[in-house]
């Protein structure tokens, strides 16, 4: 999408909006300079979340956390797996999640004080109504990331 293109569009956007002119093509042209930056990500193999939404990559996966906590002392999380969509519904998914969880806990220092490995699966449903599946990612509503365990592996 050129810029001709983008501005048509954003005036095509901002007539059927209520306001203030300039108010109501600036709101326009945001929202359709995010549309034409996910069309360009996605054309490069990117994958753009939408508004409202996060992002679980289905497949192998790596994730660090971090928090530090009183007194400077530090402690980490992290988790190598798969994540697949193991069996399906009319109305959701099922997603397993298989990992190993490696968790330092350090000093302030920055002295490690302790170590644990373990294995870890967890099985989840989704429902269709709040995830979208798309080339290899699982599109998840804010709310229920943080409702459900998968919300530690989305972007």
């Amino acid at each position: 999408m050129n810029k001709r293109e983008i501005m048509k569009k954003a005036v095509e956007l901002a007539k059927q909006m209520v306001g203030d002119w300039v108010a109501r093509m600036a709101l326009a042209l945001k929202k359709v300079w995010a549309e034409a930056k996910a069309v360009v990500a996605n054309e490069v193999g990117a994958i753009n979340a939408k508004e409202g939404y996060k992002t679980v990559k289905l497949g192998y996966f790596e994730t660090e956390q971090e928090e530090t906590l009183m007194f400077g002392s530090k402690r980490k999380w992290i988790r190598k797996g798969t994540i697949e969509i193991t069996r399906e519904t009319e109305k959701a998914i099922e997603v397993e999640m298989k990992y190993t969880e490696t968790y330092r806990n350090y000093k302030p220092n920055g002295e490690l004080r302790r170590e644990k490995t373990e294995d870890k699966k967890y099985i989840e449903w989704l429902p269709k109504s709040q995830i979208e599946v798309q080339d290899g990612y699982i599109f998840v509503k804010d709310w229920l990331t943080k409702a459900k365990m998968i919300g530690i592996f989305a972007n």
